[in-house]
């Protein structure tokens, strides 16, 4: 579940820290024109990067980056980053010593975007030093963990560090209701879809609490899709710990996750299908 989060939920973050500030587009100018076109000339190299550059700007309205949400997304993303910056105080990872799954998720907004791109990296990252120390980890390894020793590196009885609490309760509180709110839409599209037809990349806006406020962004299928794996293992568990995990997400708020009841779905590049 928390690299589902990273992966769809920080969108708008990631796309909000370098499109909404000018001077990270020279890094973005100069490492997209090598890495797509190392040989070409500069001249060629800054017109594809500035077409790409111009198709990536086309989603920012669809993933929620508008002029009067942006107060309201950077105070979230700032609370977040503090209770990350308390965790990775006490815990060298999101789930004990070793890098998990959602480490991996979150590695993609921090190293790529906030981490990198020169207004985030000042503003947002360098002020917060356990944040920048867990992103060199992510970004080149420590040794032990290339040649990991035995054990799960985990704590001990599938605990959850005191820290990830308030985190996790952020997730849930505007995750879920995302989910939520896609689910609605793809299945009232459901009924008269063609079969074996993926559906649409991006639908209607759903809107979702977000700190005191309400934020609006276009629901993406693909979520849901992301989501049904961690309910597929879930559903998985003996009943005992069924009732452990519902009982331990009731009491973080996040009950709505096990009653989302969502379609069977398989992927299709960045799209989904229903299956």
């Amino acid at each position: 579940m928390l690299e589902a989060w990273c992966d769809e939920w920080w969108v708008p973050i990631a796309m909000h820290t370098r499109w909404s500030y000018a001077e990270n587009y020279a890094l973005f100018e100069r490492e997209a024109g090598h890495s797509l076109l190392p040989r070409a000339p500069a001249w060629l190299q800054r017109r594809v990067v500035a077409r790409m550059a111009n198709s990536l700007r086309g989603y920012l309205s669809a993933v929620g980056v508008r002029a009067e949400q942006l107060p309201l997304l950077d105070g979230w993303t700032r609370q977040m980053l503090d209770l990350l910056e308390a965790h990775f105080a006490q815990q060298a990872y999101l789930l004990g010593e070793r890098p998990s799954l959602g480490d991996f998720g979150l590695a993609g907004p921090m190293m790529a975007h906030l981490g990198r791109d020169p207004w985030p990296a000042r503003e947002l990252i360098a002020p917060r030093p356990q944040l920048r120390a867990w992103i060199a980890r992510m970004t080149e390894p420590p040794p032990p963990l290339l040649a990991p020793p035995p054990g799960p590196g985990w704590l001990a009885d599938d605990a959850i560090a005191p820290t990830l609490v308030p985190v996790l309760r952020m997730l849930l509180q505007s995750f879920v209701p995302l989910l939520a709110g896609i689910n609605q839409q793809v299945k009232a599209l459901l009924p008269g879809w063609p079969a074996g037809q993926p559906l649409p990349r991006a639908l209607s806006d759903v809107a979702v609490p977000l700190g005191d406020g309400v934020f609006r962004r276009a629901a993406i299928p693909y979520s849901l899709w992301m989501a049904q794996r961690p309910l597929d293992l879930f559903a998985a568990l003996p009943a005992g710990d069924q009732t452990r995990v519902r009982a331990w997400l009731t009491a973080l708020g996040g009950e709505g996750l096990l009653a989302l009841d969502l379609p069977r779905l398989r992927r299709l590049g960045l799209r989904v299908v229903p299956a």
